[in-house]
């Protein structure tokens, strides 16, 4: 349905699917690999060649509209790329959580599709030349075997059309998190949740210890979000032996119309760690580097809070293990 059926990907919480072997979203490859099939240096969306390496029927039209209802106009190819990218993550990963959080009547997920034999716009995770995409390293913390995941229930689950006339201007905002435990172990840790608003501040923050069985499901209570969703949003974390193993955030109002300021990014090497300062909430950066020729470094960061610490990788074989399940 979001795809064929051009519903926004909210529409799946709808759905409890025993399991599902083919779904997601079409994003474009990065600009490197853009550049290799727009002879003559035109990455158009609409140019001739572009719209050769999109085999979807309408595809263009169907991944322009759905950005349009969460992301705000993108005025450049590099641009248009980062948000399909973004869009393609989010998508993807909303309808992954959503079914392990209802583990016992979900029981599998696996999204379309992992690769491609060619340069194009496609729903692959991977592109032809084997550079990554966002989800590609969204999904090492969707399908991590120990998930943290927030089930918000926002501005874009009230109303997906800022005009609809359904619905009211009333709606409360709220959030429950969940803690998916897909191992054989039982798992215990602490659950942080904090508010922030758009430069990062605190405004409120809740801890929780879990202790969740193996092979199971662990909700945390439905809680308010009295805040203004086009200013705050919520941080979530999942905090085991002083480690960080799962965390995430949740927007209560589509991106588009959330107060995002100029992250105002600076990085800072330290030895083999890249120190990367944030001025401001950010929702995701990408960091990436990727040619034929040589080992690829590539890495994404959730600017979740002011810093984030990134391992930089110096070979092929340091990010294959990075990056392995």
């Amino acid at each position: 349905k979001v795809w064929h059926g051009k519903k926004a990907f909210t529409e799946s919480r709808n759905h409890f699917f025993r399991y599902v072997s083919e779904f997601g979203f079409q994003s474009l490859p990065g600009i490197k690999t853009v550049r290799t099939y727009a002879m003559g240096g035109n990455t158009n969306l609409c140019a001739p060649l572009m719209e050769r390496h999109q085999r979807s029927g309408g595809g263009n039209e169907l991944m322009l509209s759905q950005l349009a209802k969460f992301y705000p106009y993108a005025g450049t190819t590099e641009q248009l790329i980062y948000a399909s990218q973004q869009y393609q993550a989010d998508s993807v990963r909303y309808r992954v959580e959503h079914m392990r959080r209802h583990r016992g009547r979900c029981m599998g997920a696996l999204y379309w599709q992992l690769n491609d034999i060619w340069g194009g716009t496609s729903w692959a995770s991977i592109d032809c030349f084997g550079c990554y995409k966002a989800l590609q390293y969204a999904a090492k913390r969707f399908f991590a075997p120990v998930l943290l995941s927030c089930q918000e229930n926002g501005m874009m689950q009230h109303r997906g059309n800022i005009n609809a006339q359904s619905g009211t201007y009333e709606e409360r905002c709220s959030y429950k998190l969940c803690v998916t435990n897909d191992t054989r172990n039982e798992f215990s840790g602490l659950v942080v949740a904090t508010v922030r608003d758009a430069q990062g501040n605190v405004l409120a923050s809740s801890e929780q210890q879990v202790k969740v069985p193996a092979l199971s499901v662990m909700w945390t209570q439905e809680q308010p979000f009295d805040f203004d969703p086009y200013t705050a949003h919520l941080q979530y974390v999942l905090i085991a032996d002083d480690c960080a193993v799962s965390q995430g955030c949740a927007l209560f109002a589509p991106p588009k119309h959330y107060a995002l300021q100029e992250p105002a990014l600076t990085l800072q090497r330290e030895g083999n760690k890249l120190i990367v300062t944030a001025a401001a909430f950010g929702s995701l950066a990408l960091f990436a580097g990727c040619t034929t020729a040589s080992a690829v470094s590539l890495e994404e960061a959730k600017t979740l809070a002011r810093e984030k610490n990134i391992r930089v990788l110096s070979s092929l074989h340091d990010l294959n293990q990075a990056l392995s399940f």
